[in-house]
């Protein structure tokens, strides 16, 4: 990835006094070189800064890709963009201050045209990619040919002014293995577990996925989360990485971190000493709930729920309602209460209704 900020590689090259062809293919065989050394396999992504509703990524064109429908633009042309739901899973990772796109695997540089400016060689660059994922397409040409100033010194050196390779801001290069782009998902568990969930075990869950997510490490968050996308076909597990990367953990001492989004608790509990002693659905034998929070006054208790399922017992978690920006998983589902409990089922059998069980506003005209 290109870096930010101007830094001279290490890579230098001796030249003797001749500045025509000779000089033009050193300097050329220079930022080569550059980019092979610095080009890791693996995923290549750019930064979108922003944790709340806008995002900005100056790498990419927003007016492809508010054409394309992939993400809406707060004005026309802006790099100011929100992913649409069914786009946001190009998000794979976060960083202190926005996320990461995966952009594709196998960046290639060729380089073009080399020109004598004052006392640099200008060598144009242009990136390609073998694998590309979509948003590939909307990436700004201006990204994708690039020049790279070689700096010619008075000693008949030649030094790199910018890394050559494409803009990834805070990103990093390789970009992790991405978390089910397709949000695949597959039946529901019934298999019953072995003995009723005990305290201990639920707090081990949710010490599993609290410490995935201070990770920031989407897979594992994944793997300790049933997760139910009520907006898939096949809802359980059909959770990708971006439906985590902005569900943050449960501060820990100093606070939160820039990196993290709203923590899961959405601060219903503050230890895991909150946690209760577990109890059965009443019709669901894979499911067990406990207590987070007390009920006071008006406001009824708070609970979450795991689930037994490939061997081991999971945090619940559904994508459950969309939102501007990122739409995210939520944990603190209070599928004890029977309404919804019944309004859960209803969406994970297919029905098209909202959390609150009515029929989804038709989009404006």
């Amino acid at each position: 990835m290109r870096a930010a900020a101007a830094s001279l590689t290490a890579l230098v090259l001796l030249v003797g006094c001749d500045t025509g062809d000779d000089g033009a293919q050193q300097a050329r065989a220079l930022v080569e070189a550059a980019f092979a050394e610095k080009v890791a396999p693996g995923l290549v992504g750019v930064e979108a800064v922003g944790k709340g509703v806008w995002y900005r990524a100056e790498a990419l064109n927003g007016a492809c890709l508010h054409g394309k429908e992939w993400a809406f633009s707060d004005t026309a042309g802006s790099p100011r963009l929100s992913p649409t739901y069914a786009q946001q899973s190009v998000v794979q990772s976060a960083t202190e201050a926005g996320f990461c796109i995966g952009l594709g695997e196998g960046l290639n540089m060729t380089t073009d045209k080399v020109n004598k400016l004052d006392d640099a060689w200008v060598v144009d660059t242009v990136f390609t990619m073998e694998r590309p994922a979509p948003w590939w397409e909307c990436v700004d040409e201006g990204q994708k040919r690039f020049p790279v100033r070689v700096l010619a010194g008075s000693d008949g050196a030649l030094s790199i002014e910018h890394e050559p390779g494409l803009w990834g801001g805070a990103c990093p290069d390789p970009m992790p293995t991405p978390a089910n782009l397709q949000r695949s998902g597959s039946r529901v568990p019934a298999k019953q577990p072995p003995h009723p969930a005990t305290r201990a075990e639920v707090i081990e869950a949710v010490q599993r996925l609290d410490d995935a997510l201070w990770a920031h490490n989407l897979r594992a968050v994944l793997d300790a989360t049933a997760c139910y996308n009520l907006y898939e076909d096949k809802p359980f597990g059909a959770c990708s990485g971006a439906e985590v990367v902005n569900v943050g953990p449960m501060p820990r001492d100093g606070g939160p971190r820039r990196s993290d989004g709203p923590p899961w608790t959405n601060n219903a509990l503050q230890s895991l000493d909150d946690i209760g002693i577990p109890f059965p659905d009443p019709n669901d034998r894979t499911m067990f709930y406990a207590q987070v929070k007390a009920a006071t006054g008006k406001r009824p208790r708070r609970t979450i729920a795991v689930q037994w399922e490939r061997k081991a017992w999971r945090v619940v978690g559904a994508v459950q309602r969309q939102a501007q920006g990122l739409t995210s998983v939520e944990y603190l589902l209070d599928l004890d209460r029977p309404e919804k409990r019944g309004i859960f089922d209803r969406r994970v059998g297919g029905e098209d209704i909202d959390v609150h069980g009515h029929p989804p506003e038709p989009p404006p005209q």
